[in-house]
């Protein structure tokens, strides 16, 4: 049998970016969702904002669709919050 390799973390996020993006997907959608309640703004009104259909804001939210760069920008300046935070670099979310 051969050796095993041990692998750090740094290891399988090169050999894994996905894992990466994954988790600050999931950050975003956890964390559009939540700032949008505390903006008291309904799905409907951020897919009308976004110019967009209620069912893809949703798919946003939910995770099941990722938002362009424009569509990413455009959230943040609705929600009034940085774009790091959105992704779950930064715990500052409120722009000054």
């Amino acid at each position: 049998r051969g050796m095993r390799q041990r692998l750090g973390l740094a290891d399988v996020l090169i050999k894994n970016p996905e894992i990466i993006i994954l988790d600050n997907m999931t950050q975003f959608s956890a964390r559009i969702k939540e700032i949008r309640k505390k903006r008291k703004l309904t799905q409907k009104q951020m897919a009308e904002l976004l110019r967009t259909t209620e069912r893809n804001y949703q798919y946003y939210e939910s995770g099941a669709r990722e938002p362009n760069l424009e569509t990413f920008v455009e959230i943040s300046d609705i929600l009034n919050v940085y774009t790091d935070y959105l992704i779950g670099r930064s715990d500052v979310a409120e722009r000054r």
